[in-house]
């Protein structure tokens, strides 16, 4: 049972998640270059392992009213995946904890 209350994020809330995920998106490899060619749009790429995706942030809808922000990365073959920014805080709120 999910409470009540509106779950709603801000825009400086969904801009720091995004850049955190920025940030940590691929933080164990050497080598890696990322540049954002557009607000919000990310290229990043492993060279020597001929890797690159773009990565950009997107409201994927609602579910149940809460907005679905995600980081969407692209990879070269068109394959897209959808990392959910605020997972846990829609977790609690669907569970009715705060």
């Amino acid at each position: 049972m999910h409470s009540t209350s509106v779950l709603t994020f801000n825009y400086d809330e969904i801009i720091t998640r995004y850049n955190e995920f920025i940030t940590g998106f691929l933080c164990d490899e050497i080598n890696v270059v990322k540049e954002e060619l557009l607000p919000r749009f990310w290229t990043i790429a492993v060279p020597s392992k001929g890797f690159y995706v773009t990565i950009e942030l997107r409201n994927i809808g609602n579910e149940h009213g809460v907005e679905q922000w995600c980081a969407i990365v692209k990879e070269s073959d068109g394959e897209e995946t959808n990392y959910l920014l605020f997972a846990e805080e829609i977790e609690q709120w669907g569970s009715g904890a705060t």
